[in-house]
């Protein structure tokens, strides 16, 4: 008989009604003993564990494991991704404005998204003017088309087509992003960007997070983000700098 130990699983963030407990510096180590399970963490920073005497067989052992590290990883990132939109709440984070190009930008995302495309086998093109500069953050907008990216892929079919535009003139610069997946319901549109919403179509682990931040740090650069979805067919987003 084993178990399975995680030390040092929570920590506290914040104060008051914004305290939240994120998971941070796990460890795991397998002894002589019994075997024990993450149910939760208390608000004061302690975690709760199951101990589950008795035999427990290496497949058990191992798929219990794979899933508490994705739930980690999920509340993590859920965490994470929380702390970012209080503090832009908060007037905390300061943008560091340079000219880059907006290509680079895209670049960066694709990137980020590479090997979860790669999983469903989905193309990523991208159209573009050439030398189409933008003042901006270049780090924050990178992790708003990246968060955008993430939802079109979770969204699209497999061996599907993701298509990205680069375009400007003398108001503002934009970048159209376009899928070929299931479309937005109609009553789900206008509530896209809301916090912690989830529409008829999010997935089971969807959180309702990455849209609204993405939507926040493009407005914190003087930006615009629109929808526009087509049920069973397609979404397309349009970002706009001005």
């Amino acid at each position: 008989m084993e178990i399975l130990r995680v030390e040092n699983l929570s920590k506290v963030y914040g104060k008051g009604e914004n305290k939240v407990v994120a998971l941070d510096n796990v460890s795991f180590s397998v002894e002589k003993g019994e075997f024990v399970a993450i149910v939760g963490a208390s608000g004061s920073g302690k975690s709760t564990l199951l101990h589950l005497v008795g035999g427990v067989d290496r497949p058990t052992k191992e798929k219990f494991i794979q899933n508490i590290k994705r739930e980690i990883t999920n509340i993590s990132s859920l965490v994470g991704e929380i702390l970012k939109l209080s503090k832009f709440d908060a007037s905390v984070i300061k943008f560091e404005e340079q000219q880059v190009f907006i290509d680079n930008i895209v670049k960066s995302a694709i990137s980020n998204v590479e090997m979860m495309a790669e999983l469903k086998n989905i193309n990523i093109e991208v159209n573009n003017q050439d030398n189409i500069k933008l003042v901006c953050d270049a780090k924050w907008q990178i992790e708003a088309i990246t968060n955008i990216l993430k939802n079109c892929i979770e969204h699209s079919k497999d061996d599907s087509t993701i298509t990205i535009d680069i375009d400007s003139n003398k108001i503002y610069k934009q970048i159209t992003i376009k899928d070929n997946g299931e479309g937005i319901d109609e009553k789900d549109l206008p509530h896209i960007f809301e916090r912690f919403y989830k529409g008829k179509n999010s997935s089971k682990d969807s959180v309702g997070i990455g849209l609204a931040l993405a939507k926040t740090i493009i407005e914190k650069d003087n930006g615009s983000i629109n929808v526009d979805s087509k049920k069973g067919k397609q979404t397309t987003f349009v970002i706009k700098y001005y």
